[in-house]
C-alpha cells in the first residue's frame, strides 16, 4: 500500500485546559488538507486524518482509548468499565450512535507508515516564557493510572508493628 503521514489529534479534553486542547490539532489536520487540496498539490505520500476520542480518560477512568483502538491494542474489557454515573463505555458509545463491537475493527490498516504528526498546545510554560511561538517535540511522556487500596491500621510506620 501507499505510505501514509497520519495527522490529528484528540477531541476531549482535561478540565480548564482551554478550548484548544485537543481540538486543534484535528482542526489544522483538516485545514492542512484543505489548503492542499484547493492548492490542487498532490504529495508522493497520502495523508489521513485522526480525532481520537476518550484520549484524557476522565470519563471511564483508562487513557488513550481512540488511540488504542486505531493501534489495534484496545481491549475490549475496557467496554464494561463504568462512568460516575454508573453507564458502561459500551452503553455510551451505543448513545452516540456507534457500534462498541466495532472497536476492534477499527484498527488502522493502511500501508507503510510514514510518521504521525499533532499540533497541540503548549502544556506547560517554556514557550511563552522564552517568547517561542512554536516548539517540535520528539518524545513524550505516557500515562498510566492505578487504583490501590490500602487496608490496616493508622500508626507511625517506624513504631507500630
Amino acid at each position: 500500500g501507499e505510505t501514509t503521514l497520519l495527522l490529528g489529534s484528540h477531541l476531549d479534553s482535561v478540565r480548564d485546559a482551554g478550548k484548544y486542547d485537543g481540538p486543534l490539532g484535528v482542526i489544522v489536520a483538516i485545514a492542512a488538507v484543505q489548503r492542499l487540496h484547493d492548492a490542487g498539490k498532490r504529495l508522493p505520500f497520502a495523508i489521513e486524518v485522526l480525532a481520537f476520542a476518550d484520549e484524557e480518560g476522565l470519563r471511564f477512568g483508562s487513557t488513550y482509548l481512540g488511540s488504542r483502538a486505531v493501534a489495534g491494542s484496545f481491549d475490549p474489557a475496557d467496554l464494561d468499565r463504568t462512568d460516575s454515573a454508573g453507564i458502561t463505555m459500551a452503553e455510551a458509545i451505543r448513545a452516540f450512535g456507534g457500534d462498541p463491537e466495532r472497536l476492534l475493527d477499527d484498527r488502522w490498516q493502511g500501508g507503510k507508515l510514514l510518521g504521525y504528526c499533532e499540533v497541540h498546545i503548549e502544556q506547560g510554560p517554556v514557550l511563552e516564557a522564552l517568547g517561542l511561538p512554536v516548539g517540535v517535540v520528539s518524545a513524550i511522556a505516557g500515562q498510566s493510572r492505578f487504583r490501590v487500596i490500602f487496608n490496616g491500621a493508622a500508626g507511625h510506620a517506624g513504631t507500630v508493628p
